[in-house]
């Protein structure tokens, strides 16, 4: 087994770095040709990324579909916006207890009336 094949964790094809990231010390000129630093971009990047399979296919890495509470069978909408691929999830059930039945719209979440008339109770 080859030394960076040995630094990649199971179906991760990010190897790790293990000095850290290349950086262009402070004041120096960015190198000739690199893209312009687009802060927003970097405040979203996990630094995460994923090889499409042969039949377009990736995997979403567990860390993002933890935290946007995306589960199998779950939609995901996709749209385009400038050069970038959006997914955003599409939420068909109540965000507290998944119920279908009498959803309202309360700060731009569906929550069914049980839950709503429960928060309201706090």
């Amino acid at each position: 087994m080859s030394s960076s094949a040995s630094r990649l964790r199971p179906y991760d094809t990010t190897p790790s770095r293990v000095g850290g990231p290349q950086s262009v010390p402070q004041g120096a000129p960015p190198p000739r040709g690199a893209p312009e630093r687009d802060p927003q971009r970097e405040a979203r990047s996990t630094g995460m990324t994923r090889k499409i399979d042969e039949l377009g296919r990736m995997v979403l890495p567990s860390e993002l579909r933890k935290r946007f509470r995306i589960h199998e069978g779950d939609h995901l909408a996709i749209h385009v916006e400038e050069e970038r691929i959006v997914l955003t999830k599409v939420e068909t059930g109540c965000v507290f207890c998944d119920s279908v039945d009498g959803l309202v719209d309360h700060r731009g979440k569906l929550i069914c009336k049980d839950c709503l008339s429960a928060i309201q109770d706090i």
